[in-house]
């Protein structure tokens, strides 16, 4: 009997185990990559994430993309860039919400999605950003009959807890974003709620995604807010000093994965103030519910980052000793 009920624990400890795993790693998603689109402005982010040595995600709009000469010069340019990390992700074919949708025409709507950016970009995506974050169970079946393998929507679509053990499909939610999730995507937070957020997610998850719109760093389709792009390099700058490795999609599952990943080397950049910005645009106040954590600028896994699978892991040991000693 003792030997039944190690094997029990052992495999129930172990799930448990493999599901609170933590990278301590942050990954920035930019949505709404089209045509004709505030294209200055997406530009921008994605040339700044460059030059900080970040690596991006994006998502694709397959059919409002392909059109646009400068657009897509521009990207296919930077997706074959040697010295930048860039992920592309498939954002829907129109930026239709999926759960108005059959199961059979979601499957249609994810193959449609991947042939066309593979007609533009020559990547095959398996990484699906649901426009508005909506899904349904019908989503995760359709995702996972059409071959993709890692999900991002958010954690209040779709909640804890999330499988690290290698799933079939990879859950990696945004609970972090920079504007207010209220359809105000042209007011941008300041960078300490946004870091705010990012250690809130990481603490739960072990992990942190966060949501970026190219319009909350656009006055219109050719002029840049240079305040919304001086708030996102502070960000940068903050989550490098604190030596959080940030990853694509792609690389963070691998990493949960247990394969060695490469990421880009740190390299903290000068912070822009909101003083030495040209462009004067609104913020919205902290929140001062939050609690700012302490940052580490010299550990590379920070302290207030918690790994619960240790925790998890001698809690199962204690119990099973227990029990053993106590059963017959």
């Amino acid at each position: 009997m003792k030997l039944n009920l190690l094997l029990v624990l052992l495999a129930i400890f172990g799930v448990a185990f493999g599901q609170t795993k933590s990278c301590n790693c942050i990954i920035f998603r930019l949505d709404d990559i089209q045509d004709y689109y505030v294209g200055a402005a997406q530009r921008a982010i994605m040339d700044l994430f460059k030059e900080m040595n970040v690596p991006l995600s994006i998502g694709i709009i397959a059919n409002e993309y392909g059109t646009d000469p400068a657009m897509v010069s521009y990207l296919n340019t930077a997706i074959n860039d040697p010295s930048r990390t860039l992920q592309v992700c498939s954002h829907g074919v129109n930026h239709e919400d999926f759960t108005n949708f059959t199961l059979a025409e979601q499957e249609d709507l994810l193959l449609t999605s991947r042939r066309l950016i593979l007609q533009f970009t020559n990547k095959n995506v398996t990484t699906f950003i649901p426009p508005y974050n909506a899904i349904n169970e019908d989503t995760l079946t359709a995702l996972t009959a059409t071959g993709y393998d890692i999900l991002s929507s958010q954690t209040a679509l779709d909640p804890r807890p999330y499988n690290f053990n290698n799933p079939i499909l990879w859950h990696f939610p945004i609970n972090a974003e920079t504007a207010p999730d209220s359809g105000l995507e042209n007011v941008a937070l300041t960078p300490d709620v946004v870091y705010n957020q990012i250690m809130a997610q990481i603490q739960q998850d072990g992990f942190s995604a966060v949501m970026l719109h190219p319009m909350e760093f656009a006055i219109n389709d050719n002029t840049i807010n240079q305040t919304a792009m001086g708030d996102l390099q502070q960000l940068l700058s903050m989550v490098q000093s604190a030596k959080y490795p940030t990853l694509t999609y792609d690389q963070l599952k691998a990493q949960y994965s247990g394969v060695s990943v490469t990421t880009q080397p740190v390299t903290t950049g000068t912070p822009v103030t909101t003083e030495e910005a040209t462009t004067e645009a609104t913020s919205e106040p902290m929140d001062t519910t939050d609690v700012i954590l302490p940052v580490s600028s010299t550990a590379k896994i920070p302290p207030q980052a918690i790994n619960s699978s240790a925790a998890t892991l001698g809690s199962a040991m204690l119990l099973t000793a227990f029990l053993l000693a106590i059963l017959p």
